[in-house]
């Protein structure tokens, strides 16, 4: 084993047509072998013609968006050539012979579900590690890593796919020894006992021990209206859901393919979110080894359970035809002074306080009604083109801005006063999501007395006294959690806040790479994450001089992107042409000259200047309009910044009034 080299191979946007050739092949071996050529940069002098390659399909996009393939490990070949650029930046060419295809496609949520125990073992794996956030395309795995074990990579392996022992042996006998490794774990004597049982978590029923995945989750169910499959499911060992009409729901790749099933079935007129994540949950995330509490009402559990098997459809069945097995621990009744959620089915794993609780009580809930539906809103579409043809932006500007976000996730929009930032942070929003839908929008404005308290959670008073009330950052992460679609979180003046103090632990789980990732809040026994469907915008007014200058902390976590005065785009000079006032454009060009002495003021410079946006109303532009714009607005900024030059500012609040005089 020690002889053989390995490397892994991510293929991605640059390799489509490779993907999609892959994807057109029979699984098995290949006979004869398929030649990838992959070109990339980056090849570290450890890789070698003759290393065994990973093969891995990535993502054709930078943005998010779904690839029409799974991606993941799909196939298994060598490097049979080599042609290596000059420098380490420079492009070489790899040629690689196929000789297995995969079935499916082999993620690391694959291998944490049913091969938990193993995944440790190779946790430092490139592309399959746990902290692995690298975008090479080509990594040379390091063996003699102690948490780089390619037997118990191997093994997780063939546990998720069926076909992977015997279509590796058959092309690669000499790979037979990789096959030899069984989980270190002292519940397990041998690979047969092992092989019987899912791996990690254990819980003792009647003598027996049922065997879960690496996680263990906490649900509350309601079986059926008012409780009443409780006595069947019991008695039968199983626990299930209704929807009887969508079939198999193994049959929908994913939530939202169910929500728009539901749709045709039962009506156009309702948006299915609790349904479609109930149905989704039931099937494909829920685990061997969960642990499952039986609800009736809003404040009864009646029942305690670990879930034994894999979802699987009975048509057979009169109602209730999605199923699992399971063992049932507890059966009777105990009241619970916490209110449950009105929903068919809840995931509170991350809520650790209340799942403790709910296990202190015997042992070991949900609502007895079905799943809620609401009706659903209909929001105005809103494309691209309607953005460009509100903001006074370049359609160039427009894609990098969209790209830096959806790259980012988390972005500040800086500027002067009045260039827009407020104005377009909405927009943006809307154009992603494609309509201008509020509700996976919200804004809050930071200030100095701003809190983690006040943003995540904290003791608030109450009539008895305090208690923990959530902030608006919380509730929104929650809202977008349940839900595949984006989400946009909106912070005015982000620099007046004290960051660190705001966000608290969550400033980490903010980051790209950490979205997911769970830490306990500081307030409550949860844990909790900062979901990847949750865009950040920032908004940060650069003439502040009250603030203190943005710190590294938030500089790396967030990309920046400048907002000047437009005075010269296109779509203000037809504003500007329509509005058909010497006055108006008299004064603006006043602005602008104004502007360009703010720039060479070495107190000031060009974050100083004065923005488009004061221009910019739906109100008739009159005399009394502009000289109200001129007195009251224009005149005390330019006092603010040359509040020692008093000379300066007489000179141009003339130059202003004049512009409007005839």
């Amino acid at each position: 084993m020690a002889d053989n080299k390995f490397i892994t191979v991510r293929l991605g946007k640059n390799s489509v047509n490779e993907i999609q050739q892959l994807c057109e092949l029979a699984a098995g071996v290949q006979e004869p072998e398929v030649a990838l050529s992959v070109i990339c940069t980056q090849v570290h002098s450890e890789i070698e013609v003759g290393s065994y390659v990973f093969i891995w399909l990535g993502s054709d996009n930078n943005d998010g968006r779904a690839t029409t393939w799974r991606q993941g490990f799909r196939a298994f070949g060598k490097l049979t050539d080599l042609v290596r650029g000059k420098k380490f930046n420079d492009q070489s060419t790899l040629t690689l012979s196929v000789g297995v295809v995969y079935s499916d496609s082999l993620t690391k949520k694959d291998v944490l579900a049913k091969a938990a125990e193993a995944y440790y073992w190779f946790s430092s794996m490139p592309v399959m590690g746990i902290d692995d956030s690298s975008n090479q395309l080509v990594r040379f795995i390091k063996t003699d890593d102690p948490l780089i074990k390619l037997d118990a990579f191997f093994f997780a392996a063939r546990t998720v796919l069926p076909d992977f022992k015997d279509a590796m042996i058959f092309k690669y006998p000499e790979l037979t020894s990789y096959f030899e490794y069984v989980p270190v774990n002292p519940k397990y004597t041998n690979e047969a006992e092992y092989n019987s049982h899912d791996i990690d978590n254990t819980d003792v029923i009647d003598g027996n021990a049922v065997f879960s995945s690496g996680r263990k989750d906490y649900w509350i169910y309601a079986p059926g209206e008012g409780s009443r499959y409780w006595d069947e499911f019991h008695s039968a060992g199983i626990m299930g859901i209704g929807w009887e009409e969508m079939g198999d729901l193994k049959a929908y790749p994913t939530k939202n393919d169910m929500k728009q099933k539901m749709k045709e079935l039962y009506g156009e007129e309702y948006s299915y979110r609790n349904a479609g994540h109930a149905t989704w949950q039931f099937a494909n995330e829920i685990r061997i080894g969960d642990i499952v509490f039986v609800k009736s009402g809003l404040h009864k559990i009646i029942g305690r359970g670990i879930v034994t098997s894999d979802y699987f459809y009975d048509p057979t069945r009169v109602g209730y035809k999605h199923l699992r097995k399971i063992a049932w621990t507890h059966y009777g009744d105990w009241k619970y002074s916490e209110r449950m959620a009105q929903k068919t089915l809840t995931n509170v794993t991350s809520y650790t306080e209340y799942y403790k609780n709910l296990e202190a009580l015997f042992a070991v809930e949900e609502t007895d009604a079905p799943i809620t539906t609401q009706e659903a809103v209909v929001y105005t579409s809103y494309s691209s083109d309607d953005f460009l043809n509100e903001v006074f932006m370049s359609e160039r500007q427009y894609e990098a801005l969209r790209n830096l976000l959806l790259g980012k996730r988390n972005i500040i929009l800086q500027g002067a006063p009045g260039v827009g930032k407020t104005f377009v942070a909405q927009r943006l929003a809307y154009s992603i999501m494609g309509e201008a839908d509020s509700s996976r929008t919200t804004v809050v404005q930071f200030h100095q007395s701003y809190s983690y308290e006040d943003f995540v959670m904290g003791f608030r008073p109450d009539e008895n006294g305090f208690s923990i009330k959530t902030g608006p950052f919380y509730d929104f992460c929650k809202e977008a959690e349940d839900d595949e679609r984006q989400y946009f979180f909106i912070i005015d003046e982000i620099n007046r806040g004290n960051l660190s103090k705001i966000f608290g632990e969550l400033l980490m789980l903010i980051e790209p790479d950490k979205r997911g990732q769970q830490l306990r809040l500081l307030y409550r026994d949860e844990q909790f994450s900062v979901p990847d469907n949750v865009y950040i915008i920032g908004m940060m007014n650069t003439a502040d001089r009250s603030l203190a200058i943005i710190d590294y902390a938030l500089r790396r976590r967030f990309a920046f992107f400048e907002f000047e005065p437009a005075f010269e785009n296109e779509g203000f000079k037809k504003m500007q042409a329509a509005v058909g006032s010497q006055k108006y454009d008299r004064l603006i060009k006043a602005v602008i000259d104004l502007n360009g002495v703010i720039i060479d003021d070495p107190s000031l410079g060009k974050g100083f200047r004065i923005g488009h946006s004061y221009f910019c109303t739906k109100e008739n532009i009159d005399d009394q309009w502009l000289k109200s714009l001129i007195e009251y607005e224009l005149i005390p900024l330019i006092e603010e910044y040359w509040f020692d030059e008093s000379q300066k500012v007489e000179h141009w609040s003339q130059r202003m009034r004049e512009a409007i005089y005839d």
